[in-house]
């Protein structure tokens, strides 16, 4: 079975497939809220509000998006409560910057630099503004295309690319700043 097929059978209140769907793709909102919130519980709460929201609310999806895409939304946008509601920093690492920056490592001098400049790459996605946080790690760690980030944060292609450009702007000023 498909995947409209499952969503359209749950539409009409099939438990078990939209159970299919969630299996399909708990452990991708899941990882993107942990990423976004930087804390395990947090990210399973959020994953479980996520769900139900979707639930919830799957009578109105209308398919115009793929399923990810909407899911993809709800999560993004329940991860923004989180961290408004909360008021908490959290730290987020690009896993693939982190990767190469632990497997280039040669010798301890090298091991000790590359942990600073890791550091000074958290602090600074850290301290982005959260939609800013939001659109650089789905493009990053996720490699979604800006149109579908525009689509899952509502918002145009050129607000996303700028929203990038200016993620990306930040954290160099704000790793510049933190070495001279």
């Amino acid at each position: 079975m498909n995947e409209q097929e499952l969503v359209e059978k749950a539409k009409n209140g099939d438990q078990r497939s939209f159970s299919k769907l969630m299996d399909s793709y708990m452990s991708y909102v899941y990882r993107l809220a942990l990423r976004m919130l930087g804390n395990e519980m947090e990210a399973e709460d959020v994953t479980q509000e996520v769900f139900i929201k979707a639930y919830k609310s799957l009578k109105a999806f209308r398919g115009k998006s793929q399923f990810k895409t909407w899911l993809y939304r709800i999560a993004v946008n329940q991860s923004l409560k989180a961290i408004k509601k909360q008021k908490i920093v959290k730290q987020h690492v690009i896993d693939e910057i982190e990767d190469k920056v632990n497997n280039n490592a040669e010798n301890p001098l090298d091991s000790v630099i590359q942990a600073e400049q890791k550091d000074y790459l958290n602090r600074s996605i850290k301290n982005l503004p959260p939609k800013q946080k939001a659109i650089l790690l789905l493009r990053v760690n996720d490699e979604m295309s800006f149109k579908d980030i525009a689509a899952i944060m509502k918002r145009s292609v050129g607000a996303v690319k700028a929203n990038y450009f200016h993620a990306i702007q930040n954290i160099q000023s704000q790793i510049n700043g933190e070495i001279s």
